[in-house]
C-alpha cells in the first residue's frame, strides 16, 4: 500500500510540473481547474509555488472551492467564511464585517493579510479590510485559501493573524460567463456579473462588474450612533488581461475601481459612517528562464476614505496611495530542493485632510524594503520540511505640516525599524491516509499611519480631546507554534482534522489615556500596551458522499492579556472560549438543500458592560452566547439557471450578539444565477 501511494504521489507531481511549466510559482497563472481534476481536490500553489493539497502545506490551511461558496447561499466573502473552524466573524452592519482568527477579532481588524490573486487589497490607515469595498463578485471566485497563523515569511506583509487569498477564476484557462440578481429584506437588491473572453492561444481577458444597496438594520441604536448610521451602497467594475507572449513567458494586467459606503463599529468601538473609494492597477510579467522562474509584479493601490463618527465632526478624509514592487526567483537544485529568493519595496504616502479647519496638513512617507528566502526539501517520499525568512526595513517619514500641539516634532517621524519575520514547518505523511505538520511562526506587525503617523486631532466636544500618534511605537511581535493533524475516515467518506496552538502576541498597540489636572483636556495617544496570548486547540470532521455533505467542527480558544491590553481591546471578554460550527447538505434531481449553525458560548453575563477609554460602549463584548442558523434551497432549472432561496440567522427575528451594536437581523434573499 505504501508503495503504491508513493508511486501515486511521484507520478501526480511529474503531471503537474508539467501542468504548471513554466508559470509554477505564480499562483494567478496557474491552471487550477486541471490541477483539481488531476488530484482530486483543491490544489494550492501560494505557499510554496508548487501543487500542494491543503494538508501537505507546512501551514494549517482550508481551501474553499467555489461549489463550497455557492453552496453556503452568501453573497459576500465573510459570510462564507463562517464555516471555517478558528475564523471569527464579527457583524456590525448590514453590510459591515470584521474577520479575525482564534479569538482576535475586533472592529477595524488590524492582523490579517488579505490578498486578491496575490494584490493587497486591506487599506493601510489602520491596516483593516473593508470586505464591502472588495472588487469582485462572489461568482467569479474559484477558491478562498484561509491560512492561520503568523506567516509572513511565506506569504508577505501583515500576515501575522493569517491570511485570506482569494484566486479568481482566470481568462487564460476558464470560461466563465454569469451574471447573477438577487433581492431580499432590509430592501437588499443586486446584480453582477462577469463575463470571459478567450483571445486564441496566446491570451484571454475578464470582465467584471457589480452594484449593491440596502437599507441599515432598524434595531435601537443611541442618537448618536444614529446620526452616524446610513444606508449601504457598493459598486465596483474590474477588468483582467493575460497574454501569452513566447511559449514560456506571460504577462498580466488588472485594473479595479470599487466605491462603497456603510456603517458600522471603527477601532475605538464606535458606531461610524465611512465611504471610501479604491482604484488599482497592476503589471505582471513572468517566465522560465535559465536562472528559474523570473516574475516581476507592481501595482498601486489609490484610496480616498472618508468617516464621520460622533466624537470627531465630519469631513474627514484619509488618501493613501501604495505602490508595490516585488521581483522573485525561484529555482531548483536536485529533484527535491526547492528555493525561493524574492524582493519587495513598498512605497506608501498617507495625506490625512480634517476638514473641520484644523490648523493643519500632515503627509506621512511609510515605505518598507524586504528582502526573503524559502527552502523547501522533501527529504523522504514521507516528509517534508519548509523553512522561509523575510527581512523588512520600515522607514517613517513626515512630508507634511504638524499641528502645533502635537505632542512629538517632525524630527520624531523619521525613523528606521529593522525586524524578522521566520516561518518553519515539517510535515509527515506517516501512512496513506495520516498527515501530520510542526509549524512556527514569527510574524511583524508594523504600526499603521492612525498608530504612528497621523499627528493629531484634536476634538473640542464633549470635553477637547487631542488624539495623538506615536512615531516611536514598537512593531507587535506575534509568536506561534502549532501541531495539526489530518486522517482520512474513508469508510465514512470523511477526513478528521485536529490543530493544538499557543500564540503570544507582544508589544500590542492602542490607545491609552493621559488626563492634566485642571485642564478640560484628554490626551489618547498611542503607545504599545503590553502582551497577550492565547492556546487554543480545534477540532473537526467534513466529508461528501451521494449527494450529501457535512462538516462539524469545535473551536477552544482561552485568551488572556495584560492589564492595559484587556481594559483597551476586552480581548478576554470578546473571545468566546467555544465556537461550534455545523453544516449539513444535500441535493438530488434538481434540488439543493444546505444548512449551517454556529454555537457562540457566553463570556460575561447580560448585565455586565464595558467602556473603551474614549468612554464609548465596547462593541468587542458578546452581551450573550448564542445560537444561529442559516440555510439555502437551490433549484437549477435548467443546466444554465439557478434559483435559490437563502437566509442568515433564521432562528431569531434579531439577534444581540455584542453589547453596545445593533441587534443583527434576520435577512432572507431570492436570487438567480445565469451561466452563459
Amino acid at each position: 500500500m505504501v508503495k503504491i501511494r508513493c508511486l501515486n504521489t511521484v507520478s501526480l507531481l511529474a503531471m503537474a510540473a508539467e501542468l504548471l511549466a513554466p508559470y509554477n510559482a505564480q499562483a494567478q497563472l496557474v491552471d487550477y481547474g486541471s490541477l483539481q481534476s488531476l488530484f482530486g481536490e483543491p490544489i494550492t500553489t501560494s505557499a510554496t509555488g508548487t501543487p500542494q493539497r491543503a494538508k501537505e502545506v507546512a501551514a494549517n490551511m482550508t481551501i474553499l472551492t467555489a461549489e463550497d461558496i455557492r453552496r453556503s447561499g452568501s453573497r459576500n466573502i465573510p459570510e462564507a467564511l463562517h464555516e471555517v473552524p478558528g475564523i471569527d466573524v464579527l457583524r456590525t452592519g448590514v453590510n459591515t464585517y470584521d474577520v479575525g482568527v482564534r479569538g482576535f477579532n475586533q472592529p477595524n481588524s488590524n492582523r490579517l493579510l488579505v490578498l486578491i490573486n496575490g494584490r493587497q487589497v486591506f487599506f493601510d490607515d489602520f491596516s483593516r479590510t473593508d470586505w464591502n469595498a472588495l472588487p469582485l463578485n462572489i461568482d467569479e471566485v474559484r477558491q478562498i485559501e484561509v491560512v492561520k497563523g503568523p506567516n509572513a515569511a511565506l506569504f508577505g506583509n501583515n500576515a501575522v493573524g493569517g491570511v485570506i487569498n482569494i484566486i479568481t477564476y482566470n481568462p487564460m484557462y476558464d470560461k466563465v460567463n454569469v451574471a447573477n440578481i438577487t433581492g431580499g429584506t432590509q430592501e437588499s437588491r443586486s446584480a453582477d456579473a462577469t463575463v470571459t473572453q478567450k483571445l486564441g492561444d496566446w491570451g484571454g481577458l475578464k470582465l467584471s462588474a457589480g452594484d449593491y444597496g440596502a437599507h441599515a438594520f432598524d434595531t435601537s441604536r443611541t442618537s448618536v450612533d444614529q446620526s452616524q448610521t446610513a444606508d449601504p451602497r457598493r459598486h465596483y467594475a474590474s477588468a483582467d488581461a493575460v497574454f501569452k507572449l513566447a511559449p514560456e513567458t506571460q504577462a498580466e494586467v488588472e485594473t479595479t475601481y470599487v466605491r462603497a459606503q456603510e456603517s458600522g463599529a471603527n477601532i475605538g468601538d464606535v458606531i461610524t459612517f465611512s465611504a471610501n473609494e479604491v482604484y488599482s492597477f497592476k503589471g505582471m510579467l513572468a517566465s522560465q528562464t535559465s536562472l528559474g522562474f523570473l516574475r516581476a509584479t507592481s501595482y498601486f493601490n489609490h484610496i480616498h476614505s472618508e468617516y464621520n463618527t460622533g466624537l470627531i465632526p465630519s469631513g474627514n478624509a484619509i488618501a493613501d496611495d501604495l505602490w508595490v514592487n516585488q521581483l522573485e526567483d525561484q529555482f531548483k537544485l536536485g529533484s527535491d530542493h526547492t528555493f525561493r529568493i524574492a524582493g519587495e519595496y513598498r512605497t506608501n504616502s498617507f495625506a490625512f485632510a480634517a476638514l473641520q479647519a484644523i490648523p493643519q496638513s500632515p503627509k506621512i512617507g511609510m515605505d518598507m524594503a524586504s528582502l526573503s528566502g524559502m527552502w523547501s526539501w522533501q527529504v523522504t517520499n514521507h516528509v517534508s520540511v519548509t523553512n522561509a525568512i523575510r527581512i523588512d526595513q520600515w522607514h517613517l517619514q513626515q512630508l507634511g505640516t504638524l499641528w502645533g500641539g502635537a505632542q512629538y516634532s517632525a524630527a520624531d517621524y523619521n525613523r528606521y525599524v529593522t525586524n524578522l519575520d521566520a516561518n518553519s514547518g515539517i510535515v509527515w505523511q506517516a501512512t496513506d491516509i495520516d498527515t501530520l505538520r510542526l509549524t512556527y511562526g514569527r510574524g511583524i506587525q508594523f504600526p499603521s499611519f492612525f498608530e504612528s503617523g497621523f499627528a493629531s486631532i484634536p476634538v473640542s466636544s464633549p470635553v477637547f480631546v487631542n488624539f495623538q500618534s506615536n512615531p516611536n511605537l514598537n512593531p507587535t511581535i506575534v509568536t506561534n507554534v502549532e501541531a495539526d493533524y489530518d486522517r482520512e475516515v474513508k469508510p465514512i467518506f470523511s477526513t478528521v482534522s485536529a490543530a493544538v496552538f499557543y500564540q503570544l502576541n507582544q508589544n500590542i498597540k492602542g490607545l491609552s489615556d493621559t488626563t492634566i489636572p485642571g485642564f478640560p483636556v484628554t490626551f489618547t495617544t498611542n503607545s504599545n500596551l503590553g502582551d497577550d496570548q492565547a492556546i487554543g486547540f480545534e477540532i473537526g470532521v467534513s466529508g461528501k458522499k451521494s449527494g450529501f455533505r457535512w462538516g462539524l467542527s469545535d473551536s477552544l480558544a482561552f485568551v488572556s492579556a495584560g492589564t492595559n491590553v484587556e481594559q483597551n481591546f476586552h480581548v478576554e471578554q470578546s473571545a468566546p472560549e467555544d465556537s461550534l460550527k455545523a453544516q449539513l447538505g444535500y441535493s438530488w434531481d434538481n434540488w439543493e438543500l444546505d444548512g449551517f449553525g454556529n454555537y457562540v458560548s457566553k463570556r460575561i453575563s447580560e448585565t455586565e458592560s464595558s467602556t473603551t477609554v474614549s468612554g464609548a460602549p465596547s462593541l468587542a463584548v458578546p452581551a450573550i452566547g448564542y445560537t444561529s442558523f442559516s440555510g439555502r434551497v437551490g433549484y437549477n432549472i435548467t443546466d444554465n439557471f439557478t434559483l435559490a432561496l437563502s437566509g442568515t440567522d433564521l432562528n431569531h427575528q434579531q439577534i444581540t450578539t455584542f453589547a453596545g451594536a445593533p441587534n443583527i437581523e434576520r435577512q432572507v434573499f431570492l436570487g438567480l444565477t445565469g451561466k452563459f
